[in-house]
């Protein structure tokens, strides 16, 4: 069975799960090398990074669920 094929018959919630958890670490990372060039400090950029993916993965959950 494939990955993408298991990914689809997850529950929403599920979905989400596995989504924060693969894009959250993208943030946290991104954010802590940008926050420097933005003016940030690494550890403040990590925290926005991190509430950036994390908003933006939410509003794709609750855009997909109407």
């Amino acid at each position: 069975m494939s990955t993408l094929y298991k990914f689809q018959s997850l529950s929403p919630v599920a979905k989400l799960v596995v989504l924060t958890a693969l894009l959250d670490p993208i943030g946290l990372a991104g954010g802590y090398l940008l926050g420097p060039a933005a003016g940030f400090d690494p550890f403040m950029g990590a925290v926005v990074g991190v509430a950036i993916t994390s908003s933006v993965t939410s509003l794709w959950f609750i855009a997909g669920q109407t």
